[in-house]
């Protein structure tokens, strides 16, 4: 069953993604910490940290650590030795060198600080530093510099 569960996820998400890949992205660069809210896809690939929250799902792939503030969700290994997280709704923290993220859902609020790639698809806002912006179904990508603390 758990198979069929993560068959159909991947095929939607691999759908969607390809779907909304064609339209018009807008980017945006810049450093420092980065924070969204909405309702949708968040796709985050880098080195760093993220804290979020959200009900849906998550997906991790590569070297990471993860903290889970609450019942853990039921895991799932994927054949590609990623791991996905069903039925989550609470927070988590995820750390690690070349990660990749995907978490879905409804409330989905994040704080990422690392040197990474954000995509966000669905509705929401973000904020980086002083700039305010919002993501929708046509997507947004944000591209994410740390800076080095000695």
């Amino acid at each position: 069953m758990k198979k069929g569960v993560v068959l159909t996820i991947s095929i939607f998400l691999t759908v969607v993604l390809a779907g909304f890949s064609a339209y018009g992205q807008s980017a945006v660069e810049g450093s420092g910490v980065f924070v969204a809210r909405g309702n949708g896809i968040a796709i985050i690939s880098g080195s760093g940290s993220i804290e979020l929250v959200t009900n849906g799902f998550l997906m991790i792939n590569g070297d990471t650590e993860v903290g889970f503030f609450g019942e853990e969700a039921d895991r799932i290994e994927l054949e590609d030795g990623g791991v996905m997280y069903i039925n989550l709704d609470e927070k988590v923290t995820v750390s690690g060198e070349d990660m990749e993220v995907t978490c879905g859902g409804t409330v989905i609020y994040m704080r990422v600080s690392c040197s990474c790639d954000v995509f966000l698809i669905g509705s929401g806002y973000y904020r980086k530093g002083l700039k305010v912006g919002f993501w929708s179904s046509d997507g947004v990508e944000v591209g994410i510099e740390t800076l080095d603390e000695d």
